[in-house]
């Protein structure tokens, strides 16, 4: 187990082992809340969301913009717009 202290401002260092064994990086967000009676944090898993595009298609972009058309075309028909 590891130790650290919480300064004047209540902010902890996590040591270094624990930063190397989860692969934490300097501007990382950590979730944080209290279970029973003790403090828990962990990464949040927003990183996630950075190899989202990675899953879309390439002309992403072109068969988003004729879903929109044809939905303007549909909403028009039926005097919605």
């Amino acid at each position: 187990m590891e130790k650290t202290t919480l300064t004047r401002n209540f902010q902890v260092t996590i040591p270094k082992k624990i930063r190397n064994q989860l692969g934490l990086k300097l501007g990382d967000e950590m979730r944080i809340r209290v279970e029973d009676g003790k403090i828990v944090m962990e990464p949040t898993d927003d990183a996630a969301w950075d190899e989202f595009p990675s899953f879309l298609p390439d002309n992403f972009e072109k068969v988003q913009e004729h879903l929109r058309h044809h939905a303007t075309e549909r909403f028009r028909r039926l005097g919605i717009l």
